[in-house]
């Protein structure tokens, strides 16, 4: 198996490419992957940050509105670390911490008795948030 690019030699691959091969990966990259196209949108401006950090926001919400559904934690925690690769401001990424955090104990605080599953689960949150 070859080794992957370093980033010194991707971009001396990339400046030695001509613009219309660079084009057609973009658009491919674009066309196949989500991740990247929600990159490209943000670049290009066709999806501001601001937009990106409010459907960050839904998800998050999304899943914990079910209180009968045991929330899919790692999917959750996925929506935060997505929006960490756009590179946006500290106090955008806090924030949706801080509403992943409020939603599970607010989640793990309806279920009563304190032996409950739940409740222990809620002195363990301090680590899934980080």
């Amino acid at each position: 198996m070859q080794k992957a690019f370093t980033i010194a030699a991707l971009r001396e691959k990339i400046s030695s490419s001509q613009p219309k091969e660079i084009e057609n990966l973009l658009v491919e990259l674009y066309r196949t992957n989500t991740t990247a196209s929600r990159q490209i949108d943000v670049f290009f401006n066709a999806n501001s940050l601001e937009d990106e950090y409010q459907e960050a926001k839904k998800r998050i919400t999304k899943a914990f509105d079910n209180p009968s559904k045991i929330p899919n934690l790692s999917t959750v925690k996925r929506n935060i670390s997505d929006f960490k690769k756009f590179n946006p401001p500290a106090e955008k990424v806090i924030d949706l911490e801080l509403i992943y955090v409020t939603n599970l104990a607010e989640f793990l605080e309806s279920f009563d008795g304190p032996d409950s599953y739940y409740k222990s689960l809620l002195s363990v949150t301090k680590y899934l948030s980080t």
